[in-house]
């Protein structure tokens, strides 16, 4: 990781402990619904993801990505790197089979399923 992300993980864990996860099984980003305490384990609301999302997105100024673009983006770049093997980049996505892995990888061009990947 470089320094940008391990700042950003320093701070979200930091964040995470404020917010009473003491456990491995917590939640980094924990569950809260209508200004009631955070419940560590619980996963946050589907729209709470929506509702940060939105507001990172515009804060650094990008329109039209989605979160799961980020899934892709990661995908191609494992697929890319000469350090990742096939096993490991697999077990990383979360795929068993190998098909699964060359529709959303497209690491000639850069390009995933849903649109162009900066690289």
């Amino acid at each position: 990781m470089n320094r940008t992300a391990t700042w950003a993980v320093e701070r979200l864990l930091d964040r995470a402990h404020k917010l009473g996860a003491i456990s491995p099984d917590h939640y980094l980003i924990p569950w809260r619904v209508g200004g009631k305490p955070y419940d560590p384990a619980k996963p946050p609301s589907r729209w709470a993801w929506r509702t940060a999302w939105g507001k990172l997105t515009e804060e650094a100024g990008l329109e039209g990505p989605r979160p799961h673009d980020l899934r892709h983006h990661a995908i191609t770049r494992l697929a890319e790197s000469p350090d990742a093997s096939e096993p490991i980049s697999m077990a990383i996505a979360g795929h068993v089979a190998r098909d699964a892995g060359a529709l959303l990888a497209h690491p000639a061009t850069g390009e995933a399923q849903g649109g162009q990947v900066a690289g």
